[in-house]
C-alpha cells in the first residue's frame, strides 16, 4: 500500500494466504475502507482493511477477474460470469450474468 510522501506498506496476510493467490494478482480496486485484489490464477479474491492492512477474508471465485468500485461497493467479475456484489458490511450478492468477464472493468455511470 502507497500513499503520497510515504513509504511502501505490505498488507498482512500469512504465506498460505498469499499462495492462494497463486503469484497473480489481476486487478486492485479500494473503498473508504477496504482493498480488493483478484487473482483468476489463484481463483479467488482477497479483502483487506484499509486502516489496519489485516487480511479480513480470501474467497473462492473461479476466474476471479476485474473489480471496480460503484457507490462504495465493490462489484468483481468472473471468467464464467459471475459478478459479486459487495457492500461496506462486506455482505455479498452473487449474479450471474452470461458474459465471460477479464480484469479490464471500468464502471461507466
Amino acid at each position: 500500500m502507497h500513499r503520497k510522501g510515504e513509504a511502501l506498506v505490505e498488507l498482512g496476510g500469512e504465506p498460505e494466504d498469499w499462495a492462494r493467490f497463486n503469484h497473480y494478482v489481476a486487478s486492485i480496486a479500494a473503498t473508504e475502507s477496504h482493498i480488493l485484489a483478484t487473482s483468476p490464477r489463484g481463483n479467488c479474491y482477497g479483502i483487506w482493511d484499509k486502516a489496519t492492512r489485516e487480511l479480513l477474508e480470501i474467497n473462492a471465485l473461479p476466474d476471479a477477474s476485474g473489480v471496480v468500485v460503484k457507490n462504495g461497493e465493490f462489484h468483481v467479475s468472473s471468467g464464467i460470469g459471475r459478478v459479486v456484489k459487495i457492500n461496506a458490511d462486506l455482505a455479498k450478492q452473487t449474479f450471474v450474468s452470461g458474459i465471460q468477464w477479464d480484469n479490464h472493468w471500468s464502471a461507466i455511470t
